[in-house]
């Protein structure tokens, strides 16, 4: 049986970025304008809203007055909309900046617009993208249904009503499992995201006749990448906290409460850029290993043929 190098996986984002840093940076571009765009829109059109609000509570206007139900609906109603935009964008650039990583990893010829493409390729990653986040959110909606249960029999038992240490211990376990199954699944199909975008069709179902025996060592590649990617956010949100107090210089007598936009934009442009390099570096550490992983163990031409896909 083929298997695959735990140290060409686990390197592979890094030599991406190693061999193509223009290109990380133009992903980083592109995913600050696609992503954290409609973000940065949506604190512009809401902080008005939010001063508004801020006004009449400070006025001991009453939460179920008219003028307050009126900002409190239009802040819901500019909320809904640019978040729906926002998803819109986040899988856009999610299809864009994945499918570059990809095709640096696949195809590391076509290094013109920095790997960037709009076609087929993108179309169907994007639709395994979906696929894989409604799966996932269905999952997670049954791994509370235990929970759902005990907090139901509680309530109808009464409020005296205490919980045995072996119930909360199940419910644990059952929490745990669906956890363990979620990230199971995920490892079983994720190689459907580089063979359906290397295809340009839907293969994600194939990916767990792909996967078969190697779960456990790209669990453990998936650990080494994840360890590394929490270093890295961990100084970049150290190296944020001091830039804002530099920016602001606090005291002990600081409102912020009274802080305005143009104020406060510094610092929001800044969080963007770091969430931009972090979110993309991210990116590339956790699909350049997938790409990697199915370069290494894509059947031949022929066995393709042979297995009628």
């Amino acid at each position: 049986m083929a298997t695959f190098s735990f140290g060409s996986a686990f390197g592979a984002g890094f030599a991406v970025i190693g061999r193509n840093p223009l290109a990380f940076l133009a992903w980083c571009v592109v995913y600050l304008v696609a992503a954290l765009g409609p973000l940065g829109l949506m604190a512009a059109t809401m902080w008005p809203q939010i001063d508004a609000l801020a006004a009449l509570a400070e006025a001991e206007v009453s939460p179920d007055s008219p003028a307050a139900t009126q900002q409190m609906m239009a802040l819901m109603g500019q909320v809904n909309a640019l978040s729906l935009l926002q998803w819109a964008t986040g899988l856009a650039s999610s299809s864009l900046i994945v499918g570059a990583v990809f095709r640096a990893v696949l195809e590391p010829q076509e290094r013109r617009f920095f790997f960037l493409r709009v076609g087929r390729q993108e179309y169907w990653l994007a639709l395994c993208l979906v696929v894989i986040g409604v799966v996932a959110m269905l999952l997670a909606v049954l791994s509370t249904i235990p929970v759902m249960i005990i907090s139901i029999v509680l309530y109808a038992a009464g409020p005296d009503q205490t919980l045995a240490p072996g119930v909360g211990l199940g419910v644990a376990a059952i929490v745990l499992i669906v956890l363990g199954a979620m990230l199971w699944l995920f490892v079983r199909f994720s190689l459907g995201l580089p063979m359906s975008f290397a295809d340009s069709y839907f293969r994600l179902f194939e990916s767990w006749r792909l996967t078969q025996g190697h779960a456990a060592k790209m669990v453990l590649v998936g650990i080494a990448v994840s360890l590394v990617a929490t270093l890295v956010q961990l100084v970049v949100f150290v190296g944020f906290i001091v830039a804002v107090v530099a920016i602001l210089k606090p005291t002990a007598e600081s409102d912020f409460t009274t802080l305005t936009f143009a104020q406060v934009s510094p610092i929001l442009g800044l969080a963007g850029v770091l969430m931009a390099l972090v979110s993309v570096f991210g990116t590339v550490l956790y699909s350049a290993p997938l790409a990697d992983i199915y370069r290494q163990l894509r059947p031949k031409t022929d066995e393709l043929g042979a297995a009628g896909i």
